[in-house]
């Protein structure tokens, strides 16, 4: 009897513990990571636009048509420059080694603060609002 009545609290403690923690649990924490991993993928996204257009063009892109033709490979990254949810700096080219400029980045960043995507290609930072406005920009079309 003892041993039943043992068993039945480890069982519901146990069933306690894991139910506020299932796959559909949604908590501030996980909501926010969840949408910076799709923020920085957006931005890989860019990166990956800026570097196959240059690759391809040789030559800066000068607005988002210059990426028409990749928009299947990277759907979420095009999508986010045509609706100017990521603001491109238009001119400009991707230079490795240059991880001290932005080229990109969301366009709520400089009231907000939010991601950025340095003209390396590669580097992808959060950033303040006061960080982006000191922040060198990359070189683009003026």
């Amino acid at each position: 009897m003892i041993r039943a009545i043992g068993a039945i609290v480890i069982m519901g403690t146990l069933i306690g513990i894991t139910s506020g923690c299932g796959a559909g649990a949604s908590t501030p924490s996980s909501t926010t990571a969840g949408t910076e991993s799709f923020q920085h993928n957006t931005l890989s996204e860019v990166a990956e636009l800026l570097t196959i257009q240059k690759d391809d063009a040789k030559k800066p892109p000068q607005n988002a048509t210059a990426f028409q033709k990749y928009r299947v490979g990277f759907p979420n990254g095009f999508k986010s420059i045509s609706d100017g949810d990521v603001v491109v700096v238009w001119g400009a080219t991707i230079q490795d080694g240059a991880s001290d400029k932005v080229i990109a980045y969301e366009k709520q960043t400089p009231e907000l603060g939010g991601f950025v995507l340095m003209q390396d290609g590669t580097t992808i930072k959060k950033m303040t609002a006061d960080q982006f406005k000191s922040a060198s920009k990359a070189a683009g079309a003026k």
